[in-house]
């Protein structure tokens, strides 16, 4: 569902509630249809921008937006690293590694 801002919205302020007589339009759907493990999956090793949009679409000069994308990336690099020290066991279907590499 997107809300559709009027003039003198705030745009940049999450704070900032809109009035409920707001335009709304339905996007789209969601159906969730299959599941994946996340060691086969296709999003583990995607790093999540909210910053990075089609052409077309212009981002407001919300500050929580680039705040979110400098946090995604931070917790990207954590969860490829833990895969590589063998400590993400549910990412890559494989027992733990103790600190001297035994599994």
């Amino acid at each position: 569902m997107l809300t559709l801002a009027e003039s003198g919205d705030p745009v940049n302020d999450p704070s900032q509630v809109w009035p409920e007589n707001r335009r709304q339009i339905v996007a789209g759907t969601l159906e969730v249809s299959h599941v994946f493990d996340q060691k086969k999956g296709g999003c583990r090793d995607v790093n999540f921008d909210p910053t990075r949009v089609p052409k077309g679409i212009t981002l407001s000069d919300d500050p929580v937006l680039a705040a979110r994308a400098g946090i995604y990336s931070h917790s990207h690099s954590d969860r490829v690293r833990e895969i590589g020290y063998g400590k993400a066991t549910d990412a890559v279907g494989k027992p733990q590694k103790d600190n001297a590499g035994n599994k």
